[in-house]
């Protein structure tokens, strides 16, 4: 039985994880047009031979990418053999407010995402997502939050809206907000449940129009990681989130 298959094509990918696979290699994780999440290996330098330097990945970058290699069945890693950033991001890279943001971003895309099937409508709502951090001018400080809100969509697990009344809480087992007893601790209170019901309002254009305390700000950040945690068991720790909070301390 044959345990090889070519595989070529070109597509687009945003550029979620980079880490050291040998002294010329790196492993680089991509969420990609056309074969969704995947793994590849790409040379950490240029050379004669190679036109995919290492030093061009980052996090949360768009890539047209060329794939031409011989995959192992039993393996998921593919080659890159060519690659070029899609356009240039400045203003994420020189803003540090926005380089935290799009580490944090790309690590609980990495982290939520498994490999498997692509999704050109997730594909699109990533690729958006990035141009719209790269000009967001206003209400950057509340970027993050809309992003995991409006993700939550792509995952199946947005928080059901018309079920809110004042007063009521979120039940974060249930996904919706309730009236009555909740018998777990996994809600939130009747003012938190309301910032809930706002944010569910929230999208990139509209960013400057939520104010938030930093208190307020943050824990509602963790709620909602609490939230991605209860209905997605396998993600572990967010390493960038510690950081995504001291920045706005």
């Amino acid at each position: 039985m044959n345990n090889q298959q070519n595989i070529a094509g070109k597509t687009r990918g945003i550029i979620l994880h980079i880490f050291p696979y040998n002294d010329t290699c790196n492993i680089i994780h991509i969420y990609t047009e056309h074969f969704g999440k995947a793994s590849f290996i790409a040379t950490k330098h240029r050379s004669r031979k190679s036109k995919s330097p290492g030093s061009i990945f980052i996090p949360l970058t768009i890539h047209s990418i060329e794939i031409r290699a011989t995959a192992h069945r039993h393996s998921s890693i593919m080659r890159i053999r060519e690659t070029k950033p899609e356009a240039p991001l400045p203003n994420i890279s020189a803003n540090p407010l926005k380089t935290t943001i799009a580490l944090f971003l790309s690590e609980i895309i990495l982290r939520t995402i498994r490999e498997g099937e692509p999704d050109p409508r997730l594909f699109h709502f990533l690729r958006h997502t990035v141009y719209a951090l790269e000009s967001a001018s206003t209400g950057v400080a509340n970027f993050h939050l809309a992003f995991l809100i409006r993700f939550l969509d792509h995952l199946g697990l947005s928080p059901r809206l018309s079920s809110y009344t004042e007063g009521s809480r979120f039940d974060m087992l249930l996904g919706l907000f309730t009236g009555g007893p909740i018998t777990h601790s996994y809600e939130l209170t009747p003012a938190h449940s309301r910032i809930l019901r706002d944010l569910l309002r929230i999208h990139y254009r509209n960013l400057s129009r939520f104010t938030f305390s930093r208190h307020d700000r943050i824990l509602i950040l963790n709620k909602t990681i609490e939230y991605y945690r209860l209905h997605l068991p396998h993600i572990s720790d967010i390493k960038s989130l510690a950081v995504l909070q001291e920045i706005f301390n």
